[in-house]
């Protein structure tokens, strides 16, 4: 079957994600053979960071390490009072199965639905979201454990397991918009980072309050204060980043396919409410 032309998506159909990931556990409270297998790399990198900064800078990246604390799914659509507006479902928290069991209910949801939404989309989502995603759902044996969910959970093992995942690499399937091989416009040379493309389309800069490198930092923050309030702060600052990359994600979509939704999307802002739990929050704009 064909790949789309992602100028030919309607952008009302696209569901586009980010996630946000931190090491379950310090250096130091990894098995001694793992901790060597990063003093390796960190030799071999020639970098002047020690073994446990290296895993600090790299471990976030790598599933095998890190956990999804949040993922933020937000789409565009139609609203008759407001024209364009986001519609944003943002999972985030200290559960991380929980996060993954609702995000794929969410993703039925949207798929399923009379609007024939069936796209997700994402900056580099080919090489990082989806796959981390599906790693982590294979560690809590989804496969296994799903086979006689209800039928909210319909469709669980071939999501996961079947190739709509796991050959993503091989652009077997025809479902994703990545926005960063939209940009690539052919080059595969060298990749931009979501805060260079926004830059060089006079877009606002995602990572102006916060960087992806300060998310760890940050989630550690949470998992050690006793201060309630302390940790919602923190929740909010994290699920706005997420939100903030997702939405330049759109924007960015939306500016090189020549959408007519462009416009009104720059002026289109998401406005988080009071967060109230902090164990596995749900937030919808619905």
């Amino acid at each position: 079957m064909p790949l789309p032309n992602p100028e030919n998506v309607s952008i009302e159909k696209i569901i586009f994600i980010d996630i946000e990931t931190s090491p379950e556990v310090n250096f130091s409270n990894l098995p001694q053979s793992i901790q060597r297998i990063w003093e390796i790399r960190t030799e071999r990198n020639a970098t002047n960071l020690s073994p446990e900064e290296f895993f600090n800078n790299r471990a976030p990246l790598q599933p095998e390490y890190s956990q999804i604390i949040v993922i933020s799914m937000i789409r565009v659509k139609r609203d008759e009072k407001n024209g364009q507006v986001f519609s944003v479902c943002l999972l985030m928290g200290e559960n991380e199965k929980k996060i993954l069991e609702k995000f794929y209910c969410y993703y039925l949801k949207f798929t399923e639905s009379s609007e024939g939404i069936n796209f997700l989309g994402g900056f580099n989502i080919k090489k990082f979201d989806l796959p981390f995603i599906s790693k982590r759902m294979a560690k809590y044996d989804f496969h296994n454990h799903n086979r006689n969910k209800p039928d909210n959970m319909h469709g669980m093992n071939n999501w996961i397991f079947g190739k709509n995942l796991w050959f993503y690499g091989m652009r077997a399937f025809n479902n994703i918009v990545d926005v960063m091989e939209l940009w690539s416009m052919g080059e595969w040379e060298r990749r931009a980072s979501l805060a260079e493309v926004a830059r060089v389309l006079n877009l606002p800069d995602p990572k102006e309050e916060t960087h992806g490198l300060e998310v760890p930092q940050i989630y550690n923050e949470i998992r050690t204060t006793q201060d309630v309030s302390k940790k919602i702060q923190l929740w909010r600052k994290i699920g706005k980043y997420a939100v903030l990359d997702t939405i330049t994600a759109i924007r960015i979509y939306s500016k090189l396919t020549g959408e007519d939704l462009f416009p009104k999307l720059m002026d289109c802002e998401v406005h988080l409410p009071p967060i109230q739990q902090y164990n596995c929050l749900l937030y919808t704009s619905d």
